[in-house]
């Protein structure tokens, strides 16, 4: 290996020691020749001259020729012709130059960084010797078009295990690579499992800029591992193995997520009142209906994931039910239902708001958030208490269970009990089975019921069950 990658070495190395001031810039590189000009382009453009970039290529584009342009002696590009991972990549670069710096940032070969991004993180780099710095960014297009800013704001523990995670961009001291052991090798999600890592032994800054801009296309790397499933997949297969670490530092992730799950829930019960007095000239709801169940019956909003769900199988031999637009006039039915149960007199019901009058994404953001961190929640859980295949009863049908158990559904396949004198529509929530009895000696028992969030195990009866 040592001599195959000398003789593809396209630039040679300085003979001088780098000096422990400059900055170290590691760039993992695979047929990314449309892209990675503009990224080194970006690099020669800092402010701060003190810097180092090493891109390692397994290419089998025109990467090579390309790169050739490139003569300063900062930069050092090796073509290696075997494929490799990132994580390899960025170890293969930290073990021959991390004693030789202070800092580095793993950065990516379709990213662009602005002129001041290394003398930021290494301002914010300063405050620790074991640290972490990230920043926020805009985003592109595949054609270079800016299409909305990414504010990452604070990670704390919950957030960390979340589906929306910290990773590139980022840097961090090279004292802290070489207390982690670089990075994971064998996982695609290699920068949030070594940010996770860190978590206990670090400290994280962030800088409050967007002093990258983060390209998201066809070919990127989420892309060519089957989308944003198939990464969150990778992520709760990530955040399994590193539970028992996280727990050998006394840190308990799960029920960090269940208090920011708890948390979440208020803030959407909230805004969704907001929005039904804002939109009302008179209020006939009582405030106890006015939540998420309530407006999703309705069909006043979306939910994050909700219409993407698959089209379950009609028994019978029907056609597919396609989706959710069926469904449509029997979830308006069930809306004029609840007008009418208020026994409010004609004229005034004539006055609500119609469900479309309430805007649909108000609390998208909330929704959102409240799934990347319900997710992780269940199955870290449920894993826990039952390793190999967990077998889940529904101790509630309330909308936020259904609507985490159709993802889980989605995600990994998992399928979840109700009893069989349940009233549940099976073709709206493809995720269920109904079942007369319990199963085996002991269950799983769930509930993400606003201020009931619980996965026990312990003997199904009916009086586990809240609607």
């Amino acid at each position: 290996m040592t001599a195959e990658i000398a003789t593809n070495l396209i630039h040679n190395r300085s003979s001088m020691t780098a000096a422990r001031e400059d900055f170290l810039l590691i760039m993992p590189s695979y047929n990314q020749c449309h892209y990675i000009g503009q990224a080194v382009d970006s690099v020669l453009a800092q402010s701060d001259p003190n810097w180092v970039l090493w891109v390692i290529d397994n290419s089998t584009d025109s990467t090579p020729e390309l790169m050739k342009r490139y003569t300063d002696p900062r930069i050092h590009f090796v073509h290696i012709p075997a494929r490799m991972d990132p994580g390899t990549c960025i170890n293969w670069v930290l073990d021959r130059e991390g004693h030789l710096h202070r800092d580095f940032s793993y950065i990516h070969t379709d990213n662009l960084l602005r002129s001041d991004y290394v003398s930021e993180m290494r301002r914010a780099l300063s405050q620790s010797d074991s640290c972490i710095a990230y920043c926020d960014m805009k985003c592109l297009d595949g054609k270079g078009r800016y299409t909305s800013v990414f504010r990452r704001g604070s990670f704390d523990l919950a957030r960390l295990f979340s589906l929306s995670s910290l990773g590139v961009p980022f840097s961090a001291t090279t004292n802290l690579a070489a207390a982690l052991g670089g990075f994971n090798s064998q996982d695609v999600a290699d920068d949030v499992i070594f940010c996770i890592r860190a978590w206990p032994r670090a400290r994280f800054v962030h800088i409050p800029d967007a002093i990258m801009d983060y390209r998201a296309h066809q070919d990127s790397r989420t892309t060519a591992h089957g989308g944003q499933w198939e990464m969150d997949r990778s992520f709760l297969q990530a955040y399994e193995r590193l539970l028992p670490e996280m727990r050998s530092f006394n840190v308990d992730p799960l029920q960090a997520l269940a208090q920011r799950m708890h948390d979440l829930q208020v803030d959407m019960q909230l805004k969704l009142e907001d929005a039904w007095y804002r939109a009302a000239e008179e209020t006939v709801l009582p405030e106890s209906s006015l939540n998420l169940q309530t407006f999703f019956e309705a069909d006043a909003l979306d939910l994050f994931d909700l219409r993407e769900a698959p089209a379950p199988q009609a028994t019978g031999g029907d056609a597919p039910v396609r989706g959710w637009k069926r469904i449509k006039g029997k979830i308006r039915k069930r809306w004029d239902r609840v007008m009418h149960s208020l026994q409010q007199p004609a004229d005034r019901i004539a006055q609500q708001p119609k469900p479309h009058s309430i805007n649909r994404r108000l609390v998208w953001e909330e929704s959102a958030h409240f799934r990347h961190h319900a997710v992780p929640w269940l199955y870290l859980s449920a894993k826990a208490l039952q390793p190999d295949d967990p077998v889940i009863r529904l101790a509630s049908t309330d909308i936020h269970t259904l609507w985490i158990t159709l993802v889980l559904h989605r995600m990994c396949g998992w399928r979840f009990q109700v009893d069989a004198t349940d009233e549940l529509n099976l073709k709206r929530w493809p995720q269920l089975e109904k079942t007369s009895t319990p199963c085996g000696q002991e269950n799983l028992l769930l509930s993400i019921l606003p201020g009931n969030i619980f996965l026990s195990k312990e003997k199904y009866t009916h009086r586990n069950k809240q609607n």
